[in-house]
């Protein structure tokens, strides 16, 4: 069987290596899912979607499975347009030097409206948002690096079932989230999950929360915050933090924390 081609390979064919958004040359980033390669201006907006819209992944510094490595080539930048720009006007597409707020509701339109992607759709609602455009994207050069979670286990967690619960945590960073695989039937879960969010400096905090996963929603068990200035002295060094859980009657999250410097 073929290997396929690695992402950073995939990034330099003729269509991929320019943002699928607005033609920016020499793109670092791809969304998983949708299977674009994006520019560091447009994948800050990606981001700001959530991650059930756009999963961004850096080309040169991820590592991808195969399925992941199929699936993008799979697709790529011309068969994605192929699709979510096939009623676009060429007279409104994007370019490098887009504005910050015209290129959000670019993208949102794009992607989440799908107002190019659909025949018939009122595209009239497109130009009212382009004339309202603000400047709040969260753009990736506004980050200077990736906070890296390395989420090890809980102990002592609460039982919202009757004896036992289905544990998973909710990070949240500003206005990123991310949402760790879920733990079956245990109160000591092992997660050993690494997850990253986008760090615009060491004033944040972390916000975490635990679940117990149901059929028909989620139950508190807990939360946490951890102040990310204990990064700021030693940036380069990984810190373990034990979180005793609040709001409960017992629970403790084990974290390990780390910084990496974004690469534009």
């Amino acid at each position: 069987e073929k290997k396929t081609m690695t992402v950073e390979a995939l990034s330099h064919i003729e269509g991929n290596n320019v943002c699928a958004d607005c033609r920016t040359k020499d793109p670092k980033w791809v969304s998983i899912n949708i299977g674009a390669f994006i520019c560091i201006q447009c994948a800050g907006v990606h981001r700001s979607l959530g991650t059930h819209i756009s999963q961004m992944r850096s080309t040169v510094m991820d590592v991808f499975s195969e399925a992941e490595e199929k699936q993008i080539a799979a697709l790529g930048n011309k068969k994605v347009n192929e699709i979510y720009e096939k009623y676009l006007d060429p007279a409104q597409r994007m370019n490098e030097s887009t504005d910050t707020g015209t290129r959000e509701n670019f993208i949102k339109a794009k992607y989440v409206d799908k107002i190019f992607a659909t025949e018939g759709k009122d595209r009239s609602s497109w130009n009212k948002v382009k004339r309202a455009a603000t400047t709040t994207s969260t753009a990736m050069a506004e980050y200077i690096g990736f906070l890296k979670i390395h989420l090890i286990k809980g102990d002592n967690l609460i039982a919202a079932d009757v004896l036992t619960s289905d544990p998973f945590v909710v990070f949240k960073l500003g206005k990123q989230e991310l949402k760790s695989k879920t733990i079956p039937n245990t109160l000591t879960p092992v997660w050993n999950e690494h997850l990253r969010l986008c760090l615009s400096g060491f004033h944040e905090s972390l916000k975490i929360t635990v679940f117990d996963e149901d059929l028909v929603g989620q139950d508190f068990m807990g939360d946490c915050e951890v102040p990310l200035s204990i990064l700021a002295k030693n940036p380069e060094e990984v810190m373990d933090v034990k979180l005793p859980l609040r709001n409960v009657q017992s629970g403790i999250i084990y974290l390990r924390l780390s910084f990496e410097k974004i690469i534009h």
